[in-house]
């Protein structure tokens, strides 16, 4: 597997742009609700009710740092925990029924939990990423650059040589014939349920070879996880900034291409941008850049601020969510009728107790209107 493509830099977007070290929410099926991972520890599993507009509890304290995946009928919630002693690492599968009733754990008749990766990054600083494979009782599952799949019928696991390479949402394809995945060295594949890797191929060449030490296309190994992505079909498709990748997963092919960035009347990047189906649109504005001339990480912001704000319908001004965020993410229901917006102030408000406003989850409907805001410190 040798798919190369100038300064590594198709593989290293869809690699940096792996969002399954940092916990989010996901839609039920039906979007009647969604699910997600909060209080005062962060491990506390909550189920969101569109219907009594409120969030209820399923698992006071034990659901862990998480992503959670829900099930194609909706029934069944997992959640995958990370365990780090400092020298390895294991996960630990639990799955739940909508009302919190423990169903099924990966290590409850060996009292062994799966091992997992190398200790990289540090106990609190990572969560683990579930995703529910569709049509199967599988699971895809990603923490701290490793992959696998955890089979909920023979309660065991299976490694994959693949990092998982989510942009954003899911690597998973509408259709579900497989996943997006990144492969050393800096190569991107297609995946599908058995593990077997298909090598995706660049189209043509990038067009530009030597960008230059002041350019974001250096270092791109550490890209940032704040950009816009879909699918159209069997291609995926990033956009970041004056670029765009697309990936067929159908004909195995990468191209790269120079866009003209979506601009706001402030003369502002919008990052990334969701029109719901009332009119209503959620957006997030680049403020300051993700890489620094110096070469040197900020720590604080190291992908970034943004300014996450939203548009009512024919509304000519926009509502500010959260201002100097330091990570989004927007999730459209599947019925497109609305959104969650998840705006974090610092990093160490996703992963640690912080103060009110600083890790919020907003429900905002199709017209563009804040239906309801949850701080995930309480």
């Amino acid at each position: 597997m040798r798919a190369h493509f100038p300064c590594t830099l198709l593989a290293a977007i869809l690699l940096g742009c792996c969002a399954g070290c940092l916990p989010n929410a996901t839609w039920l099926p039906d979007s009647s609700g969604f699910v997600y991972t909060g209080g005062p520890n962060k491990d506390r599993l909550y189920l969101y009710d569109l219907e009594k507009k409120a969030p209820r509890v399923l698992v006071e304290k034990g659901a862990g740092l998480a992503w959670p995946a829900v099930s194609p009928d909706g029934k069944r919630i997992a959640v995958a925990l990370r365990h780090d002693d400092g020298t390895d690492v294991t996960l630990e599968v639990i799955v739940f029924d909508r009302d919190g009733k423990e169903l099924q754990r990966s290590d409850a008749n060996t009292n062994v939990k799966m091992k997992w990766a190398k200790h990289e990054a540090g106990p609190d600083k990572v969560a683990a990423q579930a995703f529910w494979v569709p049509g199967k009782d599988k699971l895809l599952i990603y923490s701290d650059g490793a992959t696998g799949f955890y089979d909920l019928k023979t309660n065991s696991s299976t490694m994959l040589d693949v990092s998982l390479s989510t942009f954003r949402d899911t690597p998973i394809r509408p259709d579900g014939k497989g996943f997006l995945a990144h492969k050393n060295p800096m190569g991107l594949v297609f995946v599908d349920w058995d593990g077997k890797e298909k090598e995706i191929q660049p189209m043509q060449k990038a067009p530009f070879e030597n960008p230059g030490a002041d350019s974001p296309l250096q270092g791109m190994v550490s890209f940032p996880l704040m950009h816009s992505s879909r699918w159209d079909g069997s291609t995926a498709i990033v956009s970041w900034d004056d670029l765009q990748v697309k990936i067929d997963a159908d004909k195995l092919t990468a191209s790269l291409e120079h866009i003209k960035p979506a601009m706001s009347a402030d003369d502002k990047v919008i990052q990334d941008q969701v029109r719901l189906s009332g009119g209503g649109i959620v957006r997030a504005l680049e403020l300051t850049k993700r890489y620094r001339k110096d070469g040197l990480s900020d720590q604080q912001h190291p992908f970034g601020e943004y300014r996450v704000e939203v548009v009512k319908q024919g509304a000519k001004e926009a509502k500010t969510l959260m201002d100097g965020a330091a990570y989004f993410m927007i999730y459209p229901s599947p019925d497109g009728k609305k959104a969650v917006v998840k705006c974090s102030k610092s990093l160490d408000a996703i992963f640690t107790e912080s103060k009110p406003d600083q890790d919020v989850l907003f429900l905002i409907d199709g017209l563009g209107n804040v239906a309801d805001k949850i701080d995930l410190v309480k």
